[in-house]
């Protein structure tokens, strides 16, 4: 059965033809031969017991009289039946009287005595063997006749008549095959020449082809042939509305402003990716996204994976992800797993909204704490002057009038010192500064000459180093911040002491300028280091400030993408190290040149 599976159609038509055809002729053929075989049995069988019969009727008064002599030639007679081979006479009590043999060679194989009273006849071991009873008067059973007769010639008969019929069937098979050959091309020819037009389809790919339609009527090619064009139409035409959905499927999906992806679920292969996706993920396409390229928290994989298989997709779940430049990136993630264990999803990039998010909650969570700290800062100063004020209306000598009035301008500067702070707190957040052309030299002189508080205090030594040797750019105002705070709170730190000493230097180079403020004074404790940038947060006792100065410090240099720390020893001082990225070239709306750096 494969190998008929393997033919090709022509050959299977035929094929069919011929075994149909010589199923039909053999089933004939060996009904006929069958028919045949048995009527040769018949004739033999009756023309032989026609001859026991007669022989039997002869050898009665023999028998009769014990005349053995008269039974062996009544044998004799056999000579002329050449289909006997052997034959005896048996007396009633089964003794043999007669024998004939036709050749000397043949041995005797006469079949044991059975007292028999009707004849009977059966083909066995290639001989037809016969007994005749032998009866007088249809009576009286006197013996019994034997005859032993050969098959060859019913064989040559039966050979002749299947050699007829082998004949007839090959010529007829031959016949039937020739007119299979002619005939089969009605069934074949449209198959092949459909076949034919199927594979220019399947090679060029044009639906527009179609199969000439044959005329026959009717029948089932040509009902095949009006299928398949009609399936031709609806492939052209389902092919015209799949390529218009594809134009804007690529549309969408290449243009798309946010990240469209399609990866395998298990091995993390990518398959499809739009542009905007690799732009997101700042990569050049690839096949893969390993750790080595984007290394994800490992949580949230997890946790990503195990709601997809869970419920098989995922609505705007945030990660973080940390690229090859070590930028660190939100994304949220929707997408739904497909029966082929692949995810197909979209991204976006969230981190502006997740920066602004946090920066709101800061905000939130500052502005609540500078409304508490700063009620509690402008009510004492304002108790004090309120306090203050009484006692002058009740005192009378003059001494301690102008105490209290020495104390109220105290408060009244702590008071101005907090508003001071407080709107230099809300322009650095809210103002976005202009590129100015610093001289860090000049700048730091001007401010050490103007803080006219400890301008008389000839005890403290300042040391000033600058090494510039490149020009540099940054908001000037945020600079005034940086500079104002810290050195003033140096010299508020160390004025007491016997030998104050601060020192301050800066170096400045085409991509930063790094400024270290060191003094000797008190210092701050370890445990407190964290807190000193925190809002309304005073370092020790006998600070007088407002607790917003290196708050404010800490914002402006964020604010210029620069970086602040800070070292400190009690008792012996502390040192600030703040680096400021130099911004290369001065902002056009402020109309400053670009100057060449002053020597040191």
């Amino acid at each position: 059965m494969n190998f008929f599976n393997h033919l090709s159609l022509r050959r299977k038509v035929v094929s069919i033809s011929l075994i149909v055809t010589l199923f039909a002729l053999g089933v004939g053929f060996g009904l006929f031969l069958w028919q045949s075989i048995s009527l040769f049995e018949g004739n033999l069988k009756d023309k032989v017991i026609a001859n026991a019969s007669l022989t039997a009727s002869f050898c009665t008064t023999p028998l009769a009289i014990d005349d053995r002599k008269g039974l062996r030639h009544i044998l004799t007679k056999f000579k002329d039946f050449p289909e006997v081979t052997q034959a005896c006479i048996y007396n009633r009590r089964g003794k043999i009287y007669a024998t004939y043999r036709r050749k000397s060679t043949d041995p005797h194989s006469f079949s044991a005595f059975h007292k028999q009273l009707i004849p009977s006849a059966q083909f066995k071991d290639g001989f037809l063997h016969v007994h005749q009873p032998v009866l007088y008067n249809n009576r009286d059973y006197l013996g019994l006749v034997y005859l032993k007769v050969s098959t060859q010639y019913l064989q040559r008969k039966v050979n002749q008549e299947m050699f007829i019929l082998g004949g007839v069937l090959v010529l007829l098979l031959v016949v039937c095959y020739l007119l299979a050959r002619s005939l089969q091309g009605v069934v074949s020819n449209p198959v092949e020449e459909l076949i034919k037009i199927i594979d220019q389809i399947s090679e060029k790919g044009d639906y527009t082809l179609r199969a000439q339609r044959q005329k026959r009527g009717n029948d089932e090619i040509t009902k095949l042939y009006d299928q398949f064009n009609h399936m031709l139409e609806q492939i052209e035409w389902r092919q015209q509305q799949e390529q218009k959905s594809r134009k804007k499927y690529q549309g969408l999906f290449q243009n798309s402003v946010i990240g469209i992806v399609r990866a395998d679920f298990n091995s993390g292969e990518m398959l499809e990716a739009n542009p905007r996706f690799w732009e997101i993920m700042q990569l050049s396409p690839r096949t893969k996204l390993d750790n080595e390229v984007v290394n994800y928290v490992q949580e949230d994989l997890s946790r990503i994976k195990t709601l997809l298989l869970q419920q098989g997709f995922i609505r705007q779940e945030e990660v973080q992800v940390t690229l090859q430049n070590q930028h660190s990136l939100w994304l949220s993630i929707s997408g739904r797993l497909t029966p082929q264990q692949q995810f197909e999803g979209v991204i976006q990039d969230i981190t502006s909204q997740k920066a602004r998010s946090m920066e709101l909650k800061q905000a939130n969570h500052e502005l609540d704490n500078f409304v508490y700290h700063a009620s509690h800062e402008f009510r004492a100063p304002l108790r004090s002057i309120l306090g203050l004020a009484h006692l002058i209306k009740q005192e009378q000598d003059r001494e301690h009038i102008m105490h209290c009035v020495d104390l109220i301008v105290q408060s009244t500067q702590s008071l101005d010192e907090v508003v001071q702070n407080a709107l230099a707190l809300t322009k650095n957040k809210r103002v976005d500064g202009t590129f100015t052309a610093i001289h860090w030299q000049a700048k730091l002189q001007t401010f050490l000459d103007n803080l006219t508080d400890f301008k008389n205090t000839d005890r403290i030594k300042v040391d000033l180093k600058v090494q510039q040797k490149s020009a540099f750019y940054a908001d000037l105002s945020r600079i005034n911040i940086i500079l104002g705070e810290l050195l003033t709170n140096s010299l508020r730190f160390t004025r007491h002491l016997e030998q104050p000493l601060i020192s301050v230097d800066v170096t400045v180079d085409d991509f930063k300028a790094v400024l270290v403020i060191q003094d000797n004074g008190e210092g701050i404790p370890t445990q407190e280091l964290p807190k000193i940038f925190d809002m309304f947060y005073r370092g020790s006792e006998s600070s007088q400030g407002s607790g917003l100065g290196l708050y404010i410090v800490k914002n402006a240099v964020q604010k210029l993408n620069g970086h602040i720390s800070v070292e400190s020893t009690v008792q012996q001082g502390t040192t600030f190290r703040v680096e400021i990225p130099n911004q290369g070239k001065p902002n056009t709306i402020t109309g400053a040149k670009k100057i060449n750096a002053p020597p040191n």
